[in-house]
């Protein structure tokens, strides 16, 4: 059997496509303010495995959907421009696909998104470090933080690992005792999107995968090396948590011909609840390459 995304897709004769990739326990509803609006485009709305209607025998994983829209994009898509928007941990399998295959993209769009540098980003600076003026001493302060930075990392992976063995307690304990309605009015205050969405959520939430999409999340460090990818926005709410902010700033650093737009008061699934906003950028971005109104 073909291992691949289900999506659904608008203006198939279109010359350019958009393939909108949506946050983390959701589906592709969560674009219907974007449907039927970008008329010139050839548009993808796609469910991520475990997610929605794609039902695949293979594990949820960062990397397993990057490679699984690789294939949309080389098989699927031959000879069009692609340009990708994506939410959450959508944003993040943009930013790994810019590391892996940034030649079959043209333009792309995270907002939302939440990672974490690698320890040794955060600590020494090892992008601007010149591998032939550095002296003994420099090399000896190598060795001694990239060791520190292992130890970091242990810890930080104890820490993920511990939380990752609450979650999945409080899961047996508590959610699985609860009625799924509970938890679908849970995820939307999470997700500040009211209670029109309870049927769309409902059908797309599959809780049992909550815990292996998380522990992906938790896991995800941004590659080391710059990125000069140059076609990048990156987009976060100023109502969105602190982490998201810096994840922006962290984003930025890895890609530093990227531009960055904060918007005001914006939350998570701004896409839904601003979508005028949120269209406009994305077509203004999309078209020029940069946001004339910055």
């Amino acid at each position: 059997m073909e291992k691949k995304l289900y999506y659904t897709e608008e203006g198939k004769e279109n010359k350019e496509s958009i393939i909108f990739i949506h946050s983390n326990i959701l589906s592709n509803w969560i674009w219907e303010k974007q449907r039927n609006h970008f008329n010139n485009y050839h548009c993808i709305y796609l469910d991520l495995i475990n997610h929605g209607k794609t039902k695949i025998d293979m594990d949820f994983s960062i990397k397993n959907c990057v490679e699984l829209i690789k294939d949309i994009i080389t098989n699927d898509l031959r000879d069009k421009k692609v340009h990708l928007v994506g939410i959450g941990i959508g944003g993040i399998i943009i930013i790994d696909l810019l590391y892996k295959y940034p030649n079959i993209i043209e333009t792309a769009i995270v907002s939302g998104v939440n990672l974490k540098n690698k320890v040794i980003d955060d600590i020494f600076d090892v992008n601007n470090v010149d591998i032939n003026k550095r002296s003994s001493e420099d090399i000896n302060n190598e060795v001694f933080i990239s060791e520190i930075c292992v130890k970091i990392e242990n810890y930080e992976n104890k820490r993920i690992e511990e939380l990752l063995n609450s979650i999945k307690e409080c899961k047996t304990n508590i959610l699985d005792k609860k009625p799924s309605d509970f938890i679908i009015h849970g995820f939307l205050a999470e997700y500040g999107i009211g209670k029109e969405y309870f049927n769309q959520l409902k059908l797309s939430l599959y809780i049992n995968n909550f815990v292996k999409i998380t522990e992906e999340y938790l896991k995800y460090r941004i590659p080391t090396k710059l990125n000069n990818f140059s076609n990048l926005l990156i987009l976060y709410g100023t109502k969105e948590y602190p982490k998201v902010v810096n994840s922006a700033k962290i984003i930025q650093n890895h890609f530093p011909n990227s531009q960055v737009f904060s918007i005001y008061r914006a939350i998570h699934l701004w896409n839904i609840i601003n979508y005028k906003w949120f269209n406009e950028i994305i077509i203004t971005f999309i078209k020029d390459k940069k946001l004339l109104f910055k």
